[in-house]
C-alpha cells in the first residue's frame, strides 16, 4: 500500500523498532520541569520552588500515566497507540510485532495478556493516511476462554468509531464514512488480534457511528474522548438493564453514538483531567497552578503545533454551535446548508 501523502511531520520512524508494549525505564535526572516567564496564581499554602532551587529530592519521580487510573470491573481502557500499526505506511508493522513477541520470550509470560483480562476493550488508535491524521476508537467484546474462564481471548465483535468523513461529497452534497480506511483498519485490527493470540473465528466487524467531524477541523482527539465516555455510559446501561432482566440485543452490533458533539466542551474537560492525571503521574507530589500570559502571546496551540498568536477560540472554540448530524451520520457540505 502506498505511503500516505500527508503523514504528520511530527512523527518519524524510530531508529530502532521497539516492542508494542515496551516502555524503557528512565531515571529522575531525565526529567526537567521547564519554566516560562509569567505570573503564577497561588493561594499561598506552599511557597513556590523556583527552577534554580530544585533538586533531585524535591522533583517528583514520574509514574506511567495509565497506571494512575482506578480499576473498572468489565472494561479496559488502553492508552492511545499509533500510528505505525494502523496507518497506510505499514513498513514498520512487522518489526514492531516481532519485537513485542520477543518480549514474551524474555519475560516468560504473554505480554498481550493485559488485553485479555476483561471482556470489553476500548482503545484509541492514531491513524495517518491520505485522508488525514486522526484518532479513532476501537471497541471490542471477547468471550472468556473455555480453558481459563478468567481469560477473555475469544473476540466476537469489534467496531471502529471514526469521525472523519470522505472529503468528496456525493451527488446530493453529503460526505459519508471513508470505506477504504475502514477496510484497511479492519484488516490491521484482525491481524493484531491474531498476533496477540486471540481466537478470531467468530470475529465480526459491526457498523458503529459517531458525530462527523467537519472537514476543516482537527478535533478527532476530543471526539474520540467523547465517544469513549459515551460508550462507558452505554455499558453501564447495558449491565443495569441485564440486572433488571432486560438484556439488550447486541448480536447485530454495538451502539450508534450521539449525533451532536461539541469538541471544545470536551477539550475543556480534558484539560482538567490532564491536570489531575499529571498530579497522579507524580504520585500526587504536585499541585495545579494557573499561569497568566500576556495578551497576543505567541505559543504552540492545540494539535497543529504551529507557532502563532493565541486567540480565545484557539482553545475554547468558535461562538457558533456545531451542527447536528443527519440521521445516517453524514456530513453536510457547506454549500448545501
Amino acid at each position: 500500500m502506498a505511503a500516505p501523502t500527508n503523514q504528520s511531520e511530527y512523527w518519524q520512524p524510530p531508529h530502532k523498532d521497539r516492542s508494542l508494549l515496551d516502555r524503557p525505564l528512565a531515571s529522575a535526572s531525565d526529567y526537567k520541569l521547564r519554566m516560562a516567564s509569567g505570573w503564577t496564581v497561588t493561594d499561598g499554602t506552599y511557597p513556590p520552588v523556583t527552577e534554580d532551587r530544585r533538586t533531585n529530592r524535591n522533583v517528583p519521580y514520574p509514574s506511567y500515566i495509565d497506571q494512575a487510573y482506578r480499576a473498572t470491573s468489565e472494561v479496559n481502557i488502553y492508552p492511545p497507540n499509533g500510528p505505525a500499526l494502523w496507518s497506510a505506511d505499514e513498513s514498520h508493522q512487522e518489526s514492531i510485532y516481532e519485537q513485542t513477541e520477543q518480549q514474551t520470550e524474555k519475560r516468560g509470560e504473554d505480554v498481550y495478556g493485559e488485553f485479555k483480562t476483561k471482556p470489553w476493550g476500548l482503545w484509541p488508535l492514531w491513524v495517518e493516511d491520505q485522508w488525514g491524521c486522526d484518532y479513532v476508537l476501537l471497541v471490542w467484546y471477547a468471550d472468556s476462554s473455555t480453558a481459563n474462564p478468567e481469560l477473555f481471548d475469544n473476540v466476537t465483535m469489534a467496531t471502529i468509531y471514526d469521525p472523519r468523513r470522505d472529503p468528496v461529497a456525493d451527488a446530493e452534497g453529503y460526505h459519508g464514512p471513508i470505506s477504504q480506511r475502514r477496510a484497511r483498519l479492519e484488516q490491521q485490527i484482525r491481524k493484531f488480534f491474531v498476533r496477540a493470540g486471540f481466537e478470531t473465528d467468530k470475529l465480526v466487524f459491526a457498523d458503529g457511528y459517531c458525530a462527523p467531524m467537519p472537514l476543516d477541523e482537527a478535533t478527532s482527539g476530543e471526539r474520540c474522548f467523547a465517544s469513549t465516555k459515551e460508550i462507558i455510559d452505554c455499558l453501564i446501561s447495558y449491565y443495569q438493564d441485564a440486572a433488571d432482566g432486560n438484556t439488550q440485543d447486541l448480536s447485530h452490533g454495538f451502539w450508534n453514538l450521539s449525533q451532536w458533539v461539541n469538541p471544545y466542551q470536551y477539550r475543556i474537560e480534558m484539560a482538567g483531567i490532564n491536570a489531575w492525571v499529571l498530579m497522579a503521574t507524580f504520585d500526587y507530589n504536585a499541585r495545579v497552578t494557573v499561569e497568566c500570559i500576556e495578551p497576543d502571546f505567541k505559543s504552540d496551540v492545540v494539535a497543529d503545533g504551529k507557532h502563532h498568536i493565541i486567540k480565545p477560540f484557539s482553545l475554547a472554540g468558535p461562538y457558533e454551535a456545531p451542527e447536528m448530524a443527519t440521521d445516517d451520520y453524514l456530513l453536510r457540505s457547506k454549500s448545501t446548508t
